[in-house]
């Protein structure tokens, strides 16, 4: 192999001392060029890059300093060694030759044998230089391509190197950081905020102890003041043993931390979740559970670790289910549904189980993981719901949707093998008093008691449902006629007549009407027995209640005639033909008159004026009786402001509220309304509620009639002795009197217990500081024995049958004018003559309480 001369530049203006030195230089196996003066030296240097260069101080053209000056300025890997050759040994001319860039010096006269080893040492110095700059370049490049951070320090700590991920991962250039102490920078705190003390940092105590140290997790600071986590290694420098600084190299492990954070978030979503883990392996090898199959199963880890999921099978799936889950989970990788598995203690439960595959980068089943939720609760209150969806809550009877199945599959087999069955529907009797009487939860007991007897009253292959309310029916799949389900009805009123104890009350007996439809006869689909079964229970209360009645078709036409005087009731509300009547109360004293009651009218188009009785029930059923209300309470008011804008004697207008009115949530609107529309006065407008549904709202009677009272008006307990009003309960009402009910008054005259009764009616009354009025007084006997006992205001034929709103306005002012000419007599007087009944019978027109308004 042929070794390349090392090339030296010999330049001098002296062609003797040029010729002689190539000589020599050439003699040593050095290739030699030449150049007489310093230009001709830098063109040379220049196209020839030489190893080293022998120049002259004194030359032409350029001399040696400035020639040895410009080679200075070119890049540092283009520079060779200057050995300066001149006969000036003075320190100035020395001084001069180092400053302009010459690696050394020898003088003239030369002497060849320093010239050699000069020029030997600077050669061998140039290629150990060449040598390190090559190594240097080769280990920065190693560093640059380090995906690591790389910092080296000195023996004080500071910056010598910084490799370009160390630059992207701190943010800082290394002419930044060059010569700095760096602890300070990047490595001062702690994620809590903590300060770093230099004693604690590792990079430091690498160059204080000498030893390597490591740590998988450490905080840097970047250039812009945020935090990130390094996995460091610190190794110490050292030159002759001596510690000379430290080299560190350090990995960003932020993505690491998050993996591990997910990793750890995730283990503890495994060990605290209600839904219990199983991980096994491909061959179905349990590797891994969580605390949630532990207690869901009873198997502890180490019970069930390395043992098979076969430990959990309940023995309720046949092997066809097993096969269709393999499949599915060898197909699709996943398998999801319900399963039954039995716990270690044996006892089954229901579970929702999700088994997934996992598999590796290669497509390949290493493990499987199951996840499964206890859902036996689940189900027991699915069937508890679907229970309760189709049961009655409080009798837990059938209800409407589960008869109509019921019926209807039952009509389906009949019809299939020829044979009958009967449905019953049954209402009990008065109920609605019991309920107020003794209270809901009274009347709950007797449901739930009639539920019982009902049961009992029929075969286990019947159906006994509860529709609502006091409604029940009964299904009888199977009969062989008529009569069977004749029978059976009978035993049920015999049975239900038996008289009802409860603690704290007397016995009492109750009675139903039972309405009976036979399929096929009576109709062949559910709705239509049922709808006819009613009709026949309907008609069997008209006829007087307590007993059967077998459906016939002439109750569908009584049926239609009940619906078609719904509609018309509707209408007659829209088309404006319902009246008021009025009649009028007079001070007991005085017999002046003191108010009027607005009873309602129906002024029928085809039927006249059809009588209260015969609507009311049904406006109450259906409810309208509560827009019927509020137009008789705005018809009423707005009567009375025109009374009195006629310059008639003001008087309190009397309006009743119903049952259904008073417990709707816009009753108080609905007065407030009736007021402000008409103007009147709320001090002339008396509103009465009676008794029986003061009782049944006890509990809401104050709070309502206390919004009431708040708007100024006078309130009355109609009907007052029908109950057994609770004094407690007069002291809670904000009531400014009560009315002795008519049927309390009728008695009076033939019946002493009555007179005792009525007494100690008014006497209660008084006690309490309540105004006492009386209603339904027929006779002059009546009106004496009210006065006398303390009663305030009468009610009655004896003064006034009620009115229409003419023949009241007149009379009302023939009474004005009567007061105005005549002196008060100290009792009631009678005031004109009685008027002839306007609608049928001799009396006024009543329902239930007299009538409402």
């Amino acid at each position: 192999m042929c070794l390349k001369k090392p090339l030296i530049l010999v330049a001098d203006d002296d062609p003797a001392m040029r010729f002689m030195l190539r000589r020599a230089l050439e003699k040593d196996g050095y290739a030699v060029i030449e150049a007489e003066d310093g230009a001709a030296a830098l063109e040379a240097y220049e196209q020839a890059e030489p190893d080293i260069v022998l120049m002259d101080v004194l030359m032409p053209v350029l001399d040696g300093f400035a020639l040895c000056a410009q080679l200075q300025t070119l890049p540092r890997h283009r520079r060779a060694p200057v050995l300066m050759i001149t006969g000036l040994d003075d320190d100035a001319s020395v001084e001069k030759a180092y400053q302009s860039g010459a690696t050394d010096y020898i003088t003239k006269p030369i002497q060849w044998a320093v010239l050699r080893q000069r020029v030997r040492r600077l050669l061998q110095a140039q290629h150990t230089e060449k040598a390190l700059k090559a190594r240097e370049t080769q280990l920065s490049a190693v560093a640059s391509a380090l995906g690591e951070g790389l910092i080296v320090l000195d023996a004080e700590g500071r910056l010598t190197f910084m490799n370009p991920e160390a630059e992207r991962l701190l943010g800082w250039s290394l002419p930044e950081l060059l010569g700095k102490k760096i602890h300070s920078i990047i490595h001062n705190r702690r994620p809590e905020g903590d300060p770093i003390a230099e004693a604690d940092c590792l990079v430091l105590k690498t160059i204080g102890a000498g030893e390597t140290y490591r740590s998988d997790e450490e905080y840097f600071t970047r250039k812009d003041g945020a935090l990130f986590p390094v996995s460091l290694v610190s190794t110490p420098l050292r030159v002759n043993d001596r510690i000379t600084g430290a080299v560190t190299a350090f990995h960003d492990i932020s993505d690491r931390k998050k993996v591990e954070e997910r990793l750890l978030l995730a283990a503890k979503v495994i060990e605290t979740t209600t839904e219990g883990i199983m991980i096994t392996d491909a061959g179905g090898v349990i590797e891994s559970v969580n605390p949630a199959f532990c207690r869901s199963t009873g198997y502890s880890e180490s019970e069930a670790i390395g043992n098979s999921p076969r430990i959990l099978k309940s023995g309720r799936h046949d092997g066809e289910f097993y096969r269709k889950m393999w499949k599915a989970l060898l197909e699709t990788g996943q398998w999801q549904g319900e399963i039954w598995n039995r716990r270690k203690s044996g006892e089954l439960y229901a579970a929702w189980l999700t088994i997934s595959a996992i598999k590796d980068s290669h497509g390949r089943t290493t493990q499987y993981a199951a996840i499964f939720s206890d859902i036996t609760e689940d189900k027991r209150n699915q069937e508890r719901i679907k229970h309760q969806a189709y049961h009655d809550a409080l009798t837990d009877l059938p209800n409407r949707l589960l008869f109509i199945d019921r019926l209807t599959q039952a009509i389906a087999q009949a019809t299939r093998n020829c044979y009958m069955l009967a449905v019953l529907f049954l209402d009990l009797d008065r109920f609605k008093q019991i309920n107020d009487t003794y209270g809901h939860a009274l009347g709950d007991l007797l449901l739930q008691g009639v539920a019982g007897r009902l049961r009992r009253a029929v075969r286990d292959s019947d159906t006994v449902a509860r529709l609502g309310g006091d409604e029940f029916t009964i299904l009888l799949p199977q009969i062989g006629s008529v009569e069977d389900a004749a029978k059976v009805a009978q035993k049920i009123l015999a049975s239900l007549r038996q008289p009802w104890s409860f603690e704290g009350i007397p016995s009492f007996c109750i009675t139903t009407s039972i309405g009976i439809a036979v399929c096929p006869t009576d109709g062949e689909e559910a709705e239509t027995l049922m709808h006819n079964a009613d009709a026949a229970m309907y008609r069997a209360k008209a006829q007087g209640r307590n007993h059967y009645q077998l459906y016939t078709p002439e109750l569908n036409a009584w049926a239609f005639e009940r619906l078609a005087m719904e509609t018309r009731l509707r209408r007659a509300l829209d088309q404006g033909e319902f009246v008021l009547y009025y009649q009028p109360k007079v001070e007991a004293a005085t017999g002046n008159w003191c108010a009027v009651e607005a009873l309602i009218r129906w002024q029928h188009p085809d039927l006249g004026l059809v009588s209260p009785t015969e609507f009311l029930r049904l406006a109450e059923d259906t409810g309208l009786i509560v827009p019927i209300g509020e137009w008789c309470l705005e018809e009423a008011c707005v009567r009375n402001k025109a009374w009195q804008d006629a310059g008639l004697p003001p008087v309190r207008m009397a309006v009743n509220l119903s049952a259904r009115q008073f417990q709707h949530p816009n009753l108080l609107a609905a007065v407030e309304k009736a007021l402000q529309k008409s103007g009147l006065p709320p001090a002339w407008l008396e509103l009465e509620i009676s008794e029986e549904v003061i009782l049944r709202f006890a509990d809401l009677a104050p709070i309502v009639l206390g919004d009431l009272k708040s708007l100024g008006l006078s309130l009355t307990m109609d009907q007052y002795g029908k109950r057994d009003s609770r004094i407690t309960l007069l002291q809670k009402l904000p009531i400014d009197r009560v009315k002795i009910a008519a049927s309390q008054v009728i008695d009076l005259s033939a019946c002493h217990d009555a007179r005792k009764s009525v007494k100690a009616l008014i006497a209660l009354a008084r006690s309490l500081d309540l105004h006492v009025a009386a209603d339904g007084v027929g006779t002059r006997e009546q009106c004496d024995f009210l006065t006398a006992a303390g009663c305030d205001e009468i009610q009655g034929h004896l003064f006034s049958d009620p009115l229409s709103a003419e023949e009241m306005g007149r009379k009302m002012g023939d009474e004005a004018k009567q007061e105005k000419d005549a002196e008060v007599e100290s009792r009631p007087k009678k005031t004109g003559t009685l008027l002839p009944d306007l609608v049928a019978c001799g009396k006024p027109i009543r329902y239930d309480k007299n009538d409402i308004g």
